[in-house]
């Protein structure tokens, strides 16, 4: 017979504890107490079912709705909200008289300062964003696809917009 060599696995080495903060130590203690004096007091009603157990003083959980300082930075006036990369290349396609590709509708949207991007291939985050509406909206979309790689805007999308 083959002698089989057994591993064993070791157990993970135990994890140092990280020294507990004071407020945390605080907590951690103030949680004990009330634990031994609810247990006192449900010992005590056990013992005597018939008297109503000493009631240990507790101290009352903080109000969830009690009203805080105002922390938060003040609001300061909304900037308008941004052009999404679609709509962006729904205006440059709305202003072209020919269909397009997807490198020069983000040329165009970027030189015109429609959408600002830090992507490395804008491109093909439009011509993805393009093909996902025209399959997920169908004829609904804004967009069509009307030869390889070229796109135009639908009629109903020129009128509306």
């Amino acid at each position: 017979m083959a002698n089989k060599k057994t591993t064993t696995k070791k157990a993970p080495a135990p994890r140092a504890k990280a020294a507990p903060d004071a407020q945390t130590e605080k907590l951690r203690k103030d949680a004990i107490k009330q634990a031994d004096a609810n247990i006192k007091r449900l010992e005590a009603e056990e013992a005597a079912p018939g008297t109503p157990a000493k009631k240990t003083p507790v101290k009352p959980a903080p109000k969830k709705d009690a009203p805080r300082a105002n922390t938060a930075a003040p609001k300061t006036k909304k900037e308008p909200k941004r052009t999404s990369g679609l709509d962006a290349a729904a205006q440059v396609l709305a202003a072209s008289k020919e269909p397009m590709r997807a490198k020069d509708i983000v040329d165009a949207m970027l030189e015109q300062k429609l959408w600002t991007t830090n992507g490395a291939t804008p491109h093909a985050t439009i011509y993805a964003a393009m093909i996902r509406e025209i399959q997920q909206k169908g004829a609904e979309s804004r967009f069509k696809k009307v030869e390889r790689g070229r796109f135009t805007l639908t009629a109903s999308s020129k009128k509306g917009g």
